[in-house]
């Protein structure tokens, strides 16, 4: 069995700062559509890993991005009230409200 890691092309993180920053949603949230692809990548990474908290340097990282492309997309998502950002820099998914009646 051969096990592959999802990783991002050079093609793909060639998406600099300024790309990103064009990008973002400037009215806070918007839809997916609205937000670069790797936000959305980003953002489907946190809801597969619930709990999930990380730095800028620990994004950066794990998505193997430039500490400046690693904090614009957090920015990004954290504008699209997609994250929250403790007191120590981590930023975590925010829970999605659920309107079922229990």
């Amino acid at each position: 069995m051969i096990t592959m890691r999802t990783q991002l092309s050079t093609a793909q993180i060639s998406t600099s700062f300024e790309e990103l920053r064009a990008t973002a949603p400037r009215n806070g949230a918007g839809p997916p559509e609205a937000m670069s692809p790797l936000a959305v990548r980003v953002h489907g990474e946190y809801k597969e890993m619930p709990g999930l908290r990380l730095t800028v340097r620990q994004a950066a990282r794990l998505f193997s991005v430039a500490h400046d492309v690693a904090d614009a997309v957090l920015h990004e998502l954290l504008r699209a009230s997609v994250l929250a950002r403790s007191d120590n820099g981590a930023f975590s998914l925010i829970p999605e409200l659920s309107f079922a009646n229990t």
